[in-house]
C-alpha cells in the first residue's frame, strides 16, 4: 500500500512539474521574429532611419533611430508589445512625436524581432535593456534624462513603467494596455489559453520561469513600480481589451500618485493595444492634453 501511494504521488509530482514547465515555456520561451516584408517609412511620414545595434551585456537590441531635422530638443523611446516588433510602433509613438520635432528610437525587445534571442522576463531584465537604449540615445543626442520620454504598448508599456521607476528623472511615461504584474497577466492567460483549471499550475509555472530566466516573477510588477514614481504617467487602456483586461491598468492607477498620473479608459471598441489605431484623432488629443497638463515641452504639431 505504501509503495502504491508513493508511486501515485511520484506520478502526480512529475505530472505537475511537466505541466508547470510547459506553461512556463509559453510565458517566457517564445521567440518572435520580424515579418519578411520591407517597411515603407514614408507611409508613416518618417524619413529613412539609421539602423543601429545597442548592446546590454550579451543582449544586442536591433533599433531604428530617427534624427529630426526640425528638432525640439526632445526624444522618445518607443517600445512594442508581446510577440511584436519595432515596425509596429511607427504609429502612434514614432509618427506623433516625430511630428512634434522629437528624435525617435524604436527597438525590438529581447526575444523579439531582430534582437538577440532571450527568455522573456516581463520587464524585470527588459528594463535594463531599455536603460541601455536610453544611454545610447543620450550619448547620441546630448539630451538629458528629463528631455527623454517613454512610450510603450502592452509588454512595452509594463517595461517602460519599471524602467522609469529604476531611473528617476525621465520626462514621462505613456503606458498603453499594460499588465499590472507578471503573475496577474499569467493568471489571465492561463484561463484564456488553457482553462481555469490551469490556475493550479500557475505557482509551479512562475517558479520554473523564474528559475530558467534568472528573475523573480513577483517583482516584474508595474503596479509596485509605480508607487513613488516621480515621472508623470499616462495610462491608456481599452475597456474592450480581450487580452489584458483594463482592470490591470486600473490597479496600476490605484497604486500611483494621482497628482502625477492620468488614466484614460477608451470606450470605442479598440482591441488590445490598438486604442490609437482605432481612433487616432481622439488618442492624439489624450496625449496632447497630458503633455499640456504637466507642462511637458515636447514640441508642437
Amino acid at each position: 500500500m505504501t509503495k502504491a501511494i508513493l508511486i501515485v504521488l511520484g506520478v502526480v509530482v512529475l505530472g505537475y512539474a511537466a505541466l508547470s514547465w510547459e506553461f512556463a515555456d509559453r510565458l517566457i520561451g517564445g521567440q518572435f521574429l520580424p515579418p519578411d516584408e520591407e517597411v515603407d517609412f514614408a507611409a508613416y511620414g518618417l524619413p529613412q532611419p539609421e539602423a543601429v545595434t545597442i548592446a546590454n551585456g550579451d543582449i544586442e537590441l536591433s533599433a531604428w533611430y530617427f534624427a529630426n531635422s526640425d528638432t525640439a530638443g526632445c526624444a522618445v523611446v518607443v517600445t512594442h508589445g508581446f510577440t511584436g516588433n519595432k515596425a509596429q510602433m511607427l504609429a502612434p509613438g514614432a509618427k506623433l512625436f516625430f511630428e512634434r520635432g522629437c528624435d525617435i528610437l524604436v527597438y525590438d525587445l529581447r526575444g523579439h524581432g531582430a534582437s538577440s534571442r532571450g527568455l522573456l522576463t516581463y520587464g524585470y531584465l527588459d528594463k535594463e535593456d531599455q536603460m541601455a537604449v536610453i544611454d545610447w540615445l543620450m550619448e547620441r543626442t546630448g539630451l538629458s534624462d528629463d528631455r527623454i520620454g517613454l512610450w510603450g504598448v502592452s509588454y512595452g508599456a509594463a517595461t517602460s513603467i519599471q524602467t522609469a521607476a529604476a531611473r528617476p528623472g525621465l520626462a514621462f511615461v505613456i503606458a498603453d494596455a499594460s499588465y499590472s504584474s507578471m503573475p496577474d497577466i499569467a493568471a489571465v492567460q492561463a484561463d484564456k489559453q488553457i482553462g481555469v483549471w490551469a490556475r493550479a499550475f500557475l505557482p509551479g509555472a512562475l517558479a520554473v520561469a523564474g528559475w530558467r530566466a534568472g528573475f523573480d516573477p513577483s517583482e516584474a510588477s508595474p503596479e509596485e513600480s509605480i508607487r513613488g514614481l516621480e515621472a508623470p504617467v499616462l495610462l491608456v487602456h481599452s475597456t474592450t481589451d480581450a487580452f489584458t483586461p483594463s482592470n490591470q491598468s486600473e490597479a496600476i492607477y490605484a497604486a500611483a500618485d494621482p497628482d502625477r498620473t492620468r488614466l484614460i479608459l477608451t470606450r470605442y471598441g479598440a482591441p488590445h493595444g490598438e486604442s490609437f489605431w482605432t481612433a487616432p484623432v481622439e488618442y492624439t488629443g489624450y496625449v496632447d492634453a497630458f503633455l499640456e497638463d504637466f507642462g511637458l515641452d515636447f514640441g508642437s504639431r
